[in-house]
């Protein structure tokens, strides 16, 4: 597990910027790499996706949503990208679909 952490990157994009901070540090805390993004299109702009780890995205963002995000990231070859979905927003039918592009998960806010 150690030498996972020394590799793989969390990358946390949500608008919310105290579930942001809060869960930044307390996985930095567990010793996981961490970085954060409010917006999907910075997320988009700033992220090196080629380095290995995963992605927790919420469902309801200004500018691009998270579902937006997963079916750019598909189209751009990266469906093998881990995704979790971590929403206060969602139902049965976008968790179904979520998944069935990929996603790891589909939890409900606050997890």
């Amino acid at each position: 597990m150690e030498d996972l952490q020394k590799q793989a990157l969390i990358r946390i994009v949500d608008d919310d910027e105290s579930l942001l901070f809060s869960t930044q540090i307390y996985l930095e805390a567990l010793g996981w790499k961490v970085v954060t993004y409010n917006n999907a299109v910075d997320f988009l702009n700033r992220d090196n996706l080629n380095l290995p780890g995963c992605l927790i995205l919420d469902v309801r963002m200004p500018r691009m949503t998270g579902l937006e995000l997963q079916e750019l990231l598909e189209s751009r070859g990266f469906a093998h990208f881990p995704i979790i979905f971590l929403s206060g927003h969602g139902d049965i039918e976008m968790a179904v679909h979520t998944m069935s592009h990929g996603a790891i998960t589909f939890l409900e806010k606050p997890a």
